[in-house]
């Protein structure tokens, strides 16, 4: 649990706001150990909350009044938001707060709130800093006013937020695993039912662990590819519904069709899932069983298809992937692609210092300002202090 980022946000909550929280949560980034670019295709994933959070400190609804106030430790900046339609006209709102106002817009029912933000999930890297951020918020509404929401339906929320409200077309992968891992599993998921499960893990998973390497190359989802990658499975599966009348779902064209298509990008971005599909069902019967090593050849299988059929890889991601397999026992690029993190498994000893040598070797081999970390399983978003 991370103590000292919560004991920040609530010191800074008490003198930005001059009065208590009323609930505070955290949320998990994640990892995604293998099912990329499956989530918004009806595919499936096997993915790990990490020891990396978001915090949201939240008071009690401003009654009577329409303006939230929010303020980010990591920014340093403190905002307004009004909630309510206005003639004034006001200056810009700094990037951050489209996630906090699309949250509050959500679920907030037209309410106004004090509130501090603050986290250490690395941003731009993959890991899944905006997720955790909106399920740290719903987590908190919901602490404030219970109604029942379980894990999956934040979990939905948060996806709703991220496609209204910011305009990304992300699937459900990053908010389920920041909201439902349970402590030391990773999750099995099934996209096109939105159903999963935790992984019952062996206790020789004591013996492995998860690598992160930064690439140095922000990336936004926003802003990428990503967006036209997720139109292309998207246009390939409404077309193959309207020429094939057997294919009512994504499962259907996974099955039988994909390499029928006539565009032969769409072909490759959907040979890619379903040799994805194949590689996450591999991948967890190996886990179950403690057979961790042979997941690592799994990893690579997975870069080298994120590669060549999804085309979402750049030079340096594929330079970095290459010099951590030679440190570990497989390695991947991680999240939407374009830059961002490589993910490794390795065995636990000496860890650190494989990490260290694979970004001395990386910026010797590219000249950019790589940077790592050792990630540890944990459980999913919660609230942690009711305040006063």
């Amino acid at each position: 649990m991370p103590s000292p980022l919560i004991r920040r946000v609530i010191e800074t909550f008490r003198r930005i706001h001059g009065h208590e929280p009323r609930t505070v949560a955290v949320a998990p980034g994640r990892i995604n150990i293998i099912g990329e670019h499956t989530d918004h295709s009806g595919g499936l994933a096997m993915p790990a909350a990490v020891d990396r959070w978001a915090v949201v400190a939240l008071g009690s609804p401003r009654r009577g009044n329409s303006e939230s106030r929010l303020h980010s430790c990591h920014h340093g900046e403190t905002a307004i938001l009004r909630t309510r339609d206005s003639s004034e006209v006001h200056p810009p709102l700094p990037s951050w707060t489209q996630y906090v106002s699309g949250a509050l817009s959500t679920v907030g029912e037209g309410r106004a709130f004090d509130l501090v933000i603050d986290g250490n999930v690395p941003l731009g890297a993959g890991m899944s800093s905006s997720a955790a951020l909106v399920v740290a918020l719903l987590t908190a509404l919901e602490g404030l006013r219970p109604s029942g929401l379980s894990g999956l339906e934040i979990a939905r929320l948060a996806r709703r937020v991220e496609n209204q409200a910011v305009g990304v077309p992300c699937g459900l992968l990053d908010p389920i695993a920041s909201a439902c891992a349970e402590p030391g599993t990773w999750l099995w998921v099934d996209f096109e039912s939105e159903t999963y499960r935790n992984l019952s893990l062996p206790p020789s998973i004591q013996d492995w662990c998860w690598l992160v390497i930064h690439s140095g190359i922000p990336r936004s989802l926003a802003a990428s590819r990503y967006g036209p990658r997720v139109m292309e499975c998207q246009r390939a599966l409404t077309w193959a519904r309207e020429h094939w009348p057997e294919v009512t779902s994504s499962r259907d064209l996974l099955q039988s069709h994909a390499q029928e298509l006539p565009n032969p990008a769409w072909a490759r971005r959907w040979l890619h899932i379903v040799n994805e599909n194949e590689r996450v069902q591999r991948a967890a019967s190996l886990a179950e069983t403690g057979e961790f090593e042979a997941i690592g050849a799994l990893l690579d299988q997975s870069h080298q298809s994120l590669r060549d059929l999804f085309e979402v890889s750049t030079p340096e991601m594929d330079t970095l992937a290459s010099i951590s397999r030679r440190h570990t026992a497989g390695a991947r690029l991680m999240g939407g692609g374009f830059g961002g993190c490589v993910l490794a498994l390795a065995r636990r000893e000496e860890a650190q210092e494989k990490v260290e040598k694979i970004v001395a070797d990386y910026r010797d081999a590219t000249q950019r300002p790589g940077e790592g970390w050792v990630v540890e399983t944990v459980g999913g978003a919660r609230v942690v202090d009711s305040g006063a």
